[in-house]
C-alpha cells in the first residue's frame, strides 16, 4: 500500500520524480488512475480547501478539539 501511495504522490507532482516529468501526460494520467483504483480513492477538489478557519493552524478538524 505504501509503495502505491508514494507512486500516486509522484504522479500527482507532490513528490518530485524526474522520470514522471518526462512521461506523456496520457500515460501519467492512466497510471495515476490505476494507483487510485488500487487504493479505492478518487481525485477531487476539496470544497474547504480555500476557506480560512481563523488563527488555528490545524484547520477545521484541529479546531474541534479546543
Amino acid at each position: 500500500m505504501q509503495s502505491i501511495f508514494i507512486r500516486k504522490l509522484e504522479l500527482s507532482g507532490l513528490i518530485l520524480d524526474k522520470n514522471v516529468d518526462h512521461m506523456p501526460k496520457n500515460d501519467r494520467q492512466d497510471e495515476l488512475n490505476s494507483c487510485l483504483e488500487k487504493l479505492s480513492q478518487h481525485m477531487h477538489d476539496n470544497a474547504f480547501d480555500s476557506i480560512w478557519f481563523g488563527v488555528n493552524s490545524h484547520g477545521f478538524l484541529g479546531g474541534l478539539s479546543n
